[in-house]
């Protein structure tokens, strides 16, 4: 939270020591922490502890000072560290990610061979392949980032891997086989002599055509592939959302549920 207070306001209790040194604040260059005054020498290091806490552990993300939130942006300039700051606001963008869509990355690494900041593209390791001989490896496990297309980048050791299996892909000169995207083709075939946007429909994004049946729902659809989620219509397979009017009883939109008229 950002606090808009004169300097000379009484912060919560007297204020008139720093909570760390018990120094008096009086003769000393001080800081607002939430509702306490620190002094700067001692906010310094405890604001950047805490923030080293809270990009090591997401139960102490966001920083807090009691109960509240501490405005981090409004005390940059006292921390002085932006490669820190950075790492911290990108760990917030991983821990939004709801826990059961995390995806983490499996590529193997050397023994305690990572970068001190994963973020930054200059910091970045390399990934070992699997055929290395006499190397002492460990799993990256860093957490990726969103699918682009059918791939995920690890911005730690710069492995990618595979959106649709999870599994890493060890470059260009190794095929990469996902058991997701053969199943998809054997349900392809599944649906020989049937009628599309009637027993089946196939999702209309061009990258992904994954098939799905439709048995007791409305014709909204949601594409299951998790490097796809497009959303379409089941009956005529364009794509489609619940915003743009697409169902409906006019004769020129699709309905919500069953089959046209």
């Amino acid at each position: 939270m950002d606090l808009d207070w004169d300097d000379d306001e009484e912060p919560r209790g007297d204020g008139r020591e720093c909570p760390i040194c018990y120094e008096s604040l009086s003769e000393k260059d001080w800081t607002w922490v939430v509702y306490s005054r620190y002094c700067k020498e001692c906010a310094k290091p405890y604001l950047i502890t805490k923030v080293q806490d809270a990009i090591k552990n997401e139960l102490y993300y966001p920083v807090r000072e009691g109960r509240d939130d501490i405005h981090l942006p409004s005390l940059q300039q006292l921390i002085d560290d932006d490669a820190l700051l950075r790492m911290y606001f990108h760990r917030g963008r991983d821990y939004a990610v709801p826990v059961p869509e995390r995806k983490y990355c499996k590529h193997k690494i050397l023994v305690g061979d990572r970068p001190e900041d994963p973020y930054t593209y200059e910091n970045r390791k390399t990934w070992i392949p699997p055929i290395a001989l006499e190397v002492e490896t460990e799993t990256c496990g860093f957490q990726l980032r969103a699918p682009t297309e059918d791939l995920l980048d690890c911005s730690s050791c710069s492995g990618l891997t595979c959106a649709n299996c999870i599994k890493p892909i060890y470059g260009a000169n190794v095929d990469h086989y996902c058991p997701m995207l053969e199943e998809a083709d054997e349900e392809v075939d599944g649906f020989a002599g049937q009628v599309r946007g009637k027993e089946y429909q196939i999702c209309p994004n061009e990258q992904c055509q994954m098939p799905v049946s439709l048995w007791a729902a409305c014709n909204h659809m949601v594409c299951a592939k998790p490097s796809c989620r497009t959303e379409f219509c089941f009956v005529c397979g364009e794509r489609a959302d619940e915003s743009d009017g697409h169902w409906g009883t006019h004769e020129d939109q699709c309905p919500v549920y069953g089959q046209p008229d």
